[in-house]
């Protein structure tokens, strides 16, 4: 995210961020994940801690979890607009 050209994002966020703050992909400790969001999130943020590193978030068993965060994220700004 350092590398970011970093522009401002005027709508709700939900960001997830992982346990597990090493993989071999990518090594996001010391990136100032939660900072950065609130930098750049105008609108409503979320921050969510999930299992897992950058990878193994989006593999079983872990992945169910990302994806039930999703969907009731999703469902729950469905219901307040209706």
């Amino acid at each position: 995210m350092s590398l970011y050209g970093q522009e401002f994002f005027t709508g709700d966020v939900a960001a997830l961020n992982c346990s597990d703050k090493f993989s071999n992909f990518l090594p996001v400790l010391g990136t100032r994940n939660s900072e950065f969001w609130h930098e750049v999130t105008l609108g409503q943020l979320e921050m969510t801690e999930i299992d897992g590193n950058h990878l193994s978030c989006m593999h079983e068993p872990k992945v169910k979890n990302v994806a039930d965060f999703i969907r009731d994220f999703c469902e729950v700004r469905r219901n307040e607009k209706a």
